[in-house]
């Protein structure tokens, strides 16, 4: 390639030193009891907290004071349960469904879907503008239970849970009406156990999160009940599973022998501001940005500067600065939650607005004296 280490040096200087990719950050805001130091709360923290999924774990006390909207927009999502009363249930369901609406992940679990106290779920908004997926207020059995069936095992609030049982395993009514969403996973009774929601940043689980680890009766640590809340978790914070955004444009291979890839996770809703970019099949180990334009576009070999095409036309915005230059890795891949209201064009920023089209690339190193590449293009139709 001409100009290989003059383009080296120019791409190294963009790009500065590379830096992995933010996970998420979360909270557990909870009535699980009157101390925040108690193992209903610290116990599900540290599990969390060693999943290795999430940047930080906060504990956010609900029985001495109710967080506003904008304490919950510190998190990408939050898990809510209840052992005690929440201070002000009505007040934190109406936070809570400004929450979701403004692009946050919120989990609910035992008893939060099952109590029969209107103080120990939420309530408010949360009811009436249809948030809830399992019926509240139903009650439920506490007898031991083990993992039923898991409907769809390709679904990643799943992934990883191979066991589960206890010895109180509190849990919905096995005939709690489901008011919206998908069933994903039930009790051997056929309770609900997990049910992701019609909004993809919504998870409801039929689990009391705390383990065997903290009272004997709760969830088996010999089986994988760490590994579900903390999928459910990352599921809401990310957006569930749900791909947004149509594949354009055709990828050069790069140092591994095939074209990488981008994709995105998501709501295409401008107001909720909930979009994360992904790069796949990408060679370990490298780093790269995500780039941005209204346009799409066709240049080969970015005209004779890299091994890659650039499928983006117009201005093109990149997503250079601080926290946004990202490592491959040993898995090969990237990702970035953006934020719609600052999109970067030029030597400025410009917000998503509904009934726009947005399109979006990654171009990362191909590999140690291979120059650089790009994945193919996405384009995302805001609503």
């Amino acid at each position: 390639m001409a100009n290989r280490p003059a383009l080296l040096a120019a791409t190294a200087l963009l790009f500065g030193a590379p830096a992995l990719a933010q996970l998420p950050d979360v909270a557990i805001v909870a009535a699980a009891s009157a101390s925040t130091t108690n193992c209903r709360y610290t116990d599900v923290q540290a599990y969390l907290t060693a999943s290795a999924k999430f940047n930080s774990v906060t504990i956010v006390d609900c029985v001495a004071a109710t967080p506003s909207v904008a304490d919950l927009m510190n998190f990408d999502a939050v898990i809510t349960w209840s052992n005690v009363n929440y201070l002000n249930s009505t007040t934190l369901g109406d936070n809570m469904a400004d929450y979701v609406d403004m692009g946050g992940g919120v989990v609910v679990a035992v008893f939060g879907v099952s109590s029969t106290s209107v103080d120990r779920s939420l309530q408010g908004r949360w009811i009436t503008g249809g948030y809830e997926i399992i019926q509240t207020q139903l009650g439920g059995p506490a007898n031991p239970a083990s993992l039923g069936t898991i409907l769809d095992p390709s679904h990643p609030t799943v992934a990883g849970v191979a066991a589960l049982t206890a010895t109180n395993a509190f849990r919905p009514q096995p005939t709690a009406p489901l008011l919206q969403g998908t069933l994903i996973a039930q009790w051997d009774d056929g309770a609900p156990l997990v049910v992701v929601g019609t909004n993809s940043n919504r998870v409801d689980l039929g689990l009391y999160p705390p383990s065997s680890n903290c009272s004997g009766g709760f969830w088996d640590t010999a089986g994988n009940g760490d590994v579900l809340v903390a999928n459910a978790l990352e599921v809401a914070a990310l957006g569930g599973a749900n791909n947004i955004g149509t594949n354009y444009c055709t990828a050069v291979p790069n140092g591994t022998g095939v074209p990488s890839h981008m994709s995105a996770t998501g709501q295409t809703s401008a107001a909720a501001n909930n979009v994360t970019l992904m790069a796949s099949d990408l060679p370990p180990n490298q780093f790269g940005i995500f780039i941005v334009s209204r346009m799409t576009g066709f240049v080969p070999g970015a005209n004779g500067t890299s091994n890659g095409n650039i499928c983006l036309g117009g201005l093109v915005g990149r997503y250079n600065q601080s926290g946004q230059i990202l490592s491959t890795g040993t898995t090969g891949e990237f990702s970035l939650q953006i934020n719609l209201a600052t999109i970067p064009q030029g030597n400025g920023v410009s917000p998503v607005m509904a009934g726009e089209d947005w399109s979006f690339q990654a171009w990362h190193r191909s590999g140690i004296g291979l120059g650089s590449n790009f994945t193919d293009g996405l384009t995302i139709s805001f609503q």
